[in-house]
């Protein structure tokens, strides 16, 4: 039998409900190793973020595994998900996961700490929220270590409008901007220059998966033998049956168990930092050219998605 190289996985996220989706999936993929979890400000607040990704963890036995609380505002202290969003991602995740657990492992940001636990081989970074942690990272960065790692950024809109359709307090009247990058735009453009190895997943990508009611159909899961991706999405219905929920961070991390689930193109990327674009992401040769998905492919991200389970 032939051996699964492993792939090392650190991953910074706002805990939104797609993003513990993402970690389900990856934590079902026996050629994953998560080494680390920072958490940003975002669809949680860091430190709820952190209490519920240590729940996540415990409960496949990664108790060891650290988490970091990270980041509470953007550089700019600017622009918020709605609170309703914010509201509803942090009900769903300690409600799914209403499991015992502890503080143990739950640390505050360490940027020297997290650089120094890329180690291995084949090692990778996963960002799922505004990209503020990461800056800090970069900041840090004194031996370059970021530039050698693939790092998987879900972010931006670059062909596609973007997705501030509920902006609650209706100060932009920018439709182009996605809201990791709105969020924080000048931590995005700062990484999108410094790193070097990216594979970026704009809504351009998640866009072709559109998480409809069909994954609400409860017998598509026998294959994943614990159901709490299950459990997040009958939680989220209402987003589906309003045809608005699509496969923003579990396509990016489906990419770490099967790269061809992404259709990719190189190009340079520019991130505005503009009062009324900010956060656009546009297409700019002038740029370092970097890798970014066009498109997903549905079949092989169902079958990813369905199908991978370590139990």
């Amino acid at each position: 039998m032939c051996s699964v190289e492993v792939k090392h996985v650190f991953i910074d996220t706002d805990c939104g409900t797609d993003d513990l989706i993402a970690i389900d999936l990856l934590l079902n993929s026996r050629n994953i190793e998560i080494i680390g979890v920072s958490c940003v400000h975002g669809l949680t607040e860091p430190k709820d973020g952190a209490q519920i990704i240590r729940r996540l963890l415990d409960y496949y036995g990664h108790i060891n595994t650290p988490i970091y609380i990270g980041k509470s505002d953007s550089l700019g202290k600017t622009n918020f998900f709605p609170k309703s969003w914010k509201q509803q991602s942090t009900e769903v995740g300690y409600k799914v996961l209403n499991i015992n657990s502890g503080n143990k492992r739950i640390l505050e940001f360490d940027a020297i700490n997290i650089l120094n636990s890329f180690k291995a081989n084949n090692q990778f970074l996963l960002t799922l929220g505004p990209l503020t942690n990461i800056e800090n990272l970069i900041v840090n960065d004194r031996m370059g270590k970021l530039r050698s790692i693939t790092t998987i950024i879900m972010g931006g809109a670059i062909s596609v409008e973007g997705n501030l359709f509920d902006n609650e307090i209706n100060e932009t009247k920018n439709r182009f901007s996605e809201w990791n990058f709105y969020c924080d735009p000048l931590a995005a453009k700062i990484c999108l220059s410094y790193l070097k190895n990216i594979i970026l997943v704009p809504l351009d990508a998640s866009n072709s998966i559109k998480i409809d009611k069909s994954y609400l159909v409860f017998s598509k899961w026998k294959n994943r033998k614990n159901k709490i991706t299950y459990s997040i999405l009958k939680n989220v219905e209402n987003w589906i049956y309003d045809n608005l929920y699509f496969a923003w961070d579990p396509l990016a991390a489906a990419y770490l168990i099967n790269p061809d689930v992404l259709i990719l193109e190189s190009s340079g990327i520019q991130v505005s930092i503009a009062k009324d674009d900010l956060g656009r992401t546009y297409l700019d040769e002038t740029e370092n050219k970097i890798l970014y998905a066009k498109f997903g492919n549905k079949i092989l991200f169902d079958n990813i998605i369905f199908n991978t389970s370590i139990l």
